[in-house]
């Protein structure tokens, strides 16, 4: 291939597969469909990453949608990428139940490596289609099966894979993309507990950034975390406050009151901010955000445009300063609950007015 290639590919297709029969044995489709296609996909991926604009398409199929009790087990084996082990624990019994299995695993398996950087990283889109019933050999041979239950003919199909790689969008990476409804749900699920367990067993998130639906939760989570830290503080729950900052946690307000220091440790904190906030009923307001990054360790808040406000009354309020400003706060995760990590507080504006 490297030869006939003048060393660069600018697009590819994994079309060969085999259909699932009665008669023929699930460890060979085990081999064919899902580890003849990885280890193609991988074997080219170097001469993907000297071509121009290259892309990829794997065939996954409308029976990972459709097909009820998939063997999880043997999908997880596949994915583990030991084919031997697979193969025996496939069997070599009938094929007609495995074929979605290879399907699934190889959906999952694009899922997983098109965001790496040696995919998207180096500049290669990889998706994968799940077709409808297309005028393929592999199609007639169900067809002309008696026993494997594909007697209905349909009329012919288009790909999007027969479009070509090139001709997909550039903008679209990590897809499996379906004619007839989606596994998206279980895909995204299944993917984010092996991007979970990869980051705890390797230390670092696969990719950089968290997946998208990761990433999503993850600030929901964190704005939850905001929402008590304020709630909290202004109903005086001091125990539910000191929960939102990790045991470490630092507290620094020296850029507002020069003559304290940084606090450090989640009970300090609750002392230094219980002692401030007594005799006050509070009213905090929080307002647009801006989060830089969010990783599956912790994430860096830019900050708030308010600040809580002193509210015990029209009168002794117009007596007190009132001042905008952020909360930039970094987050961890800890223990699979994310706490605050560091807080600090700046001034944008500070007002004084009197009675």
């Amino acid at each position: 291939m490297t030869e006939l290639s003048g060393g660069a590919l600018d697009g590819l297709v994994t079309l060969a597969g085999l259909a699932g029969l009665p008669e023929r044995p699930a460890s060979l489709l085990i081999s064919v469909n899902y580890f003849g296609t990885v280890e193609l996909l991988a074997g080219l991926r170097p001469l993907l990453a000297k071509g121009t604009d290259p892309a990829a398409v794997a065939i996954s199929s409308n029976s990972t949608t459709c097909q009820p009790g998939l063997d999880e087990d043997l999908i997880a084996s596949c994915l583990e990428g030991d084919e031997e082990a697979t193969r025996a624990l496939a069997g070599d019994g009938e094929s007609l139940s495995t074929y979605p299995v290879t399907k699934t695993a190889l959906s999952w398996w694009v899922r997983r490596h098109a965001p790496t950087p040696e995919w998207a990283g180096a500049g290669i889109t990889l998706n994968a289609v799940a077709p409808g019933a297309i005028e393929t050999p592999l199609l007639q041979e169900g067809r002309d099966h008696r026993r494997s239950g594909r007697s209905s003919r349909r009329s012919p199909r288009r790909s999007a894979a027969t479009v070509g790689p090139r001709r997909s969008p550039r903008c679209c990476n990590t897809c499996s993309v379906p004619t007839r409804g989606s596994s998206a749900a279980r895909c995204c699920s299944a993917t984010a507990a092996w991007t979970r367990s990869s980051a705890a067993t390797t230390g670092h998130d696969p990719g950089g950034l968290m997946a998208t639906h990761d990433e999503l939760d993850a600030v929901e989570q964190i704005k939850k975390l905001k929402a008590r830290y304020f709630r909290c503080m202004d109903t005086k729950d001091w125990d539910g406050f000191q929960a939102v900052f990790a045991s470490d946690a630092t507290m620094d307000t020296t850029q507002e009151a020069p003559d304290l220091e940084v606090v450090t440790g989640a009970p300090q904190i609750r002392q230094f901010v219980e002692a401030r906030w007594a005799g006050r009923h509070g009213a905090s307001r929080t307002h647009a955000r801006d989060r830089d990054h969010v990783t599956h360790y912790c994430a860096r808040d830019l900050g708030d445009a308010g600040l809580p406000e002193d509210a015990r009354g029209l009168a002794a309020r117009r007596e007190e300063p009132r001042g905008l400003g952020s909360l930039h706060r970094d987050y961890e995760l800890i223990d699979g609950e994310w706490k605050i990590k560091t807080l600090l507080l700046t001034r944008l504006r500070r007002d004084v007015e009197l009675a």
